[in-house]
């Protein structure tokens, strides 16, 4: 990349630019000259055609990825200047230029050159009811800096109308039959491409996704074909899928108009939990080598993602990150867990080991801790740890954090869930947002009420899957001794024992169907006992 795209300075417009009078250049940068975006007003552009065009910083573009609806206004603020707008306190902030700060009380001696813009020093809240220079401040206006825009007023339109037709700069040619059609703007529409989007990926046992046709210009048919869903198959362009088998799904859209055609084919897009089956969380990721050995599901929702670390844990050797730092900045990781049945498991509490650093003091990553009752119900806030808590060490750490012992690990006691919250098809997410911070670790999550496995002893946990099974299980732990494992039938006949070795299966399909208790015990003593359905 270029590095003039780090400072947004005027230079930037260097690297390239499409002649002003017949385009709108819009640069979006790391930076914006330390603004949020600039932009020259006609008369300046006319004397310096090289610097038209709108600087603006990436993060207030648009309201997804790195931007947030309440950025996203940065923008319409930069083309009223770019049709000679003033701020609402007069001038401008251009790099090279002398401009009016905002707030400054004697800004009330200045005006923007519109007659139904009231006088004012010039706002960054949202405070309606503020009359800085006599009269009631028009706050809510797009050239305020108080992001809570609602409009222009009449004698804006008017002053910006007045650019568009006045040759200055050649904003009066943009708009003209000849210009929009050397620029394809009123050439007639073709096919171009196949697209689609998607409400969500991962679903309960019979929930609807939502899908709507993107695909552009000039549709004149389309065919889906949703595997494993119902409907199989549509010409609408939006339709509501229902999937009522575990399983993971494509999704194959064709398009055209008729004499241009495309197709788009998102393998493994659905996943589709099964129903319910586990009754508690313990999971130390000991075992794992992928999440699919785990009780959750990372979702990437505009992040890099939940990984598996097989070298740190919390007393233990492996644990769950997020890979991050300090250059990411508006990410979000989710984990979600599988679902569980809660429906008999009164006073559950949520409990798992942390170890996070700062990079900065003012670091503003935090982590959330959800649940819900069932997949179509809102997720409900349990937990929210900010920068301060979620820190695990003293100070600040510049490089990548990696914890080097068991010091720098939290451990945390969610029981705030209530028994009403306990149901048949329990779900639990755990979101870390990252806004210029660093790695975060997650180890030992358990979530039951301890009376339910028997025992849970010198804070060791194990997890039993897949359960039920018809061949094959896993255990992990998170026991740092040797553990042995102890079948027994239902009357009680041991059947086999043995030591457990990391990732290596413990065969059961020589048994017949039926429920089965496996014991584990460590050089300590017992550790639990957890009922097995062999099917």
């Amino acid at each position: 990349f270029d590095t003039r795209s780090i400072a947004g300075m005027h230079d930037v417009k260097d690297v390239i630019h499409w002649d002003p009078t017949k385009y709108l250049n819009i640069y979006i940068c790391k930076g914006a000259a330390g603004l949020a975006g600039h932009a020259i007003v006609p008369s300046a552009a006319d004397t310096i055609p090289q610097w038209d065009g709108i600087v603006i910083v990436h993060s207030s573009v648009g309201s997804i990825g790195t931007g947030s609806p309440t950025t996203s206004v940065v923008l319409t603020h930069e083309i009223g200047h770019y049709l000679n707008l003033q701020h609402m306190w007069g001038g401008n902030n251009v790099p090279g230029y002398p401009y009016l700060p905002v707030a400054d009380a004697g800004n009330c001696s200045y005006d923007d050159g519109v007659t139904d813009t009231p006088n004012t020093i010039g706002w960054q809240t949202c405070n309606t009811a503020s009359q800085s220079c006599g009269s009631l401040d028009n706050i809510q206006n797009f050239m305020e800096y108080a992001y809570c825009p609602a409009m222009f007023t009449l004698g804006q339109k008017l002053r910006m109308h007045a650019a568009l037709n006045a040759p200055i700069a050649g904003r009066n040619n943009l708009w003209t039959a000849t210009n929009l059609i050397e620029t394809g703007v009123n050439n007639p529409s073709a096919f171009c491409k196949t697209d689609f989007n998607i409400s969500k990926t991962y679903v309960c046992l019979g929930e609807s996704v939502n899908f709507a046709d993107l695909s552009y210009d000039s549709v004149t048919y389309r065919n889906w074909v949703f595997e494993g869903g119902t409907p199989n198959t549509s010409t609408d362009s939006a339709v509501s899928v229902s999937y009522n088998t575990p399983g993971t799904y494509s999704v194959k859209l064709y398009s055209g108009n008729g004499s241009s055609n495309d197709s788009l084919i998102k393998e493994e897009l659905i996943t589709v939990y099964p129903s319910a089956t586990a009754n508690s969380i313990i999971d130390g990721f000991e075992a794992a080598t992928s999440f699919e050995q785990s009780q959750f599901t990372p979702i990437l929702v505009n992040g890099i993602g939940w990984e598996i670390n097989q070298n740190l844990g919390k007393n233990s050797s492996q644990c769950i990150f997020v890979d991050h730092n300090t250059t990411f900045n508006g990410l979000k990781n989710e984990l979600i867990s599988e679902p569980l049945d809660m429906s008999s498991i009164p006073n559950a509490t949520l409990s798992f080991d942390y170890a996070y650093a700062k990079t900065v003091n003012n670091s503003q990553d935090k982590m959330t801790v959800k649940i819900r009752g069932n997949c179509n119900s809102g997720w409900i806030t349990k937990k929210t740890l900010s920068p301060n808590t979620l820190n695990t060490v003293n100070g600040v750490v510049t490089g990548d954090f990696f914890p080097s012992n068991s010091s720098e690990w939290k451990h945390i006691d969610i029981s705030n869930i209530t028994n009403a919250n306990l149901t048949g098809n329990f779900q639990i997410k755990i979101t870390f947002e990252s806004k210029n911070g660093n790695n975060v670790f997650i180890d030992n999550v358990n979530f039951l009420n301890p009376a339910q496995l028997g025992l849970l002893q010198n804070d060791v946990s194990f997890r039993i899957y897949p359960n039920p099974t018809n061949s094959n299980i896993y255990i992990t732990t998170n026991s740092e001794s040797t553990v042995t494992y102890t079948i027994y039938n239902t009357i009680g006949k041991l059947l086999t024992t043995g030591n457990l070795v990391k990732n290596t299966p413990i065969e059961m399909a020589q048994y017949p169907a039926g429920i089965y208790l496996i014991e584990l015990k460590s050089a300590n003593g017992l550790i639990g006992r957890e009922k097995v359905i062999k099917q």
